[in-house]
């Protein structure tokens, strides 16, 4: 994800995207019980030193279990923070066009990633 943080650094409109290690919620459940961390951001309690998480409208927060990137993760960082903060629509024709470095990590260069990347005509 270094590319990632890198863009988002020099884009200065985009919120960071962080990923917490934890069980994703069950199908059709907002977050999990009481003692998860998926409980805890979606109710914004503090941790145990008293601090909270950003809110929603300045950071976007995810978890996986391995708090890995993975192909479903970095397409997700593509939809809600490269595609919605630099103002591209997918489904239109882009008045402009950006440039998304993706190393070789296995998440960046999954099957369905460069699948979806390549059909984008904003994306180069």
């Amino acid at each position: 994800l270094s590319y990632f943080y890198l863009t988002i650094i020099l884009c200065s409109k985009a919120p960071p995207y962080l990923i917490f290690k934890a069980a994703p919620p069950k199908n059709g459940e907002v977050c999990g019980g009481k003692n998860t961390v998926t409980y805890t951001i979606h109710h914004n309690l503090p941790d145990r030193w008293g601090n909270h998480f950003p809110p929603k409208e300045e950071c976007i927060i995810t978890v996986s279990k391995t708090a890995n990137s993975s192909g479903a993760l970095t397409l997700d960082i593509i939809d809600k923070v490269f595609l919605h903060f630099l103002g591209i629509n997918q489904d239109e024709t882009p008045d402009h066009h950006s440039l998304i470095l993706l190393d070789d990590f296995k998440g960046h260069s999954a099957k369905e990633v460069k699948e979806r990347t390549l059909t984008m005509p904003a994306l180069l």
